[in-house]
């Protein structure tokens, strides 16, 4: 790897923290500069302006999430127990992953489109690799129509997620919600092994969000 790719990844690394902890509107790039160090004229010949450094900061840590929620499925029992980890894994940085998205979408609402469009297709990607495994391994039934299934998932997820076009009813928290979904739209592609795991799984997950 090439001095100024490492050094490019470096400051995308801990740009990517400071908009995280700090918020994007509130970061500059000389704070940047002061904080790595160095001069912001450096920053400046690596990347084009804030905002290209912004979403390359945002890929960045959706690029760390995925393979951390990768991780948890590798170790779960079986695809449907890996994701319920992941739902419980995300949900426990949710109100974060929620301020940096919500800031993002205010200030730089085109930085958030383009991010979006990114998130949904690796999303369905990841939906669909889990599904493809579970339908091998006998839990979810062979005859489904898989594009429906995810693009139905996905559609409502991120409904739930951004909460544009979709109200929560009184009481309902966003974890809750993800749970009624999940246990709904996956017993009906399910095999009768598989609703037998997800009504274990989804019971679990109830008692602990209680």
């Amino acid at each position: 790897m090439s001095e100024t790719k490492d050094q490019r990844e470096w400051i995308i690394a801990h740009s990517a923290e400071m908009f995280q902890r700090l918020g994007v509107k509130a970061v500059r790039m000389d704070d940047i500069a002061q904080e790595l160090g160095i001069s912001k004229r450096t920053i400046y010949a690596l990347f084009s302006d804030k905002e290209e450094l912004i979403y390359l900061a945002m890929q960045h840590l959706f690029k760390l999430r995925m393979e951390q929620h990768r991780a948890i499925c590798a170790s779960a029992e079986n695809e449907l127990a890996g994701m319920f980890y992941v739902m419980d894994e995300f949900f426990e940085h949710a109100e974060a992953h929620h301020r940096l998205s919500t800031n993002i979408r205010r200030f730089y609402p085109q930085i958030y489109d383009r991010l979006l469009q990114d998130g949904r297709k690796a999303n369905m990607y990841g939906l669909r690799t889990m599904i493809e495994r579970g339908i091998e391994k006998g839990y979810f039934l062979k005859e489904m129509n898989l594009d429906i299934t995810i693009r139905i998932f996905n559609t409502i997820s991120q409904s739930i997620h951004s909460e544009q076009g979709y109200t929560l009813p009184e009481g309902i928290t966003m974890r809750r919600a993800f749970l009624q979904v999940i246990k709904t739209l996956f017993r009906g592609i399910s095999t009768a092994e598989g609703i037998a795991l997800i009504d274990r799984y989804a019971r679990e997950n109830a008692v602990k969000y209680e």
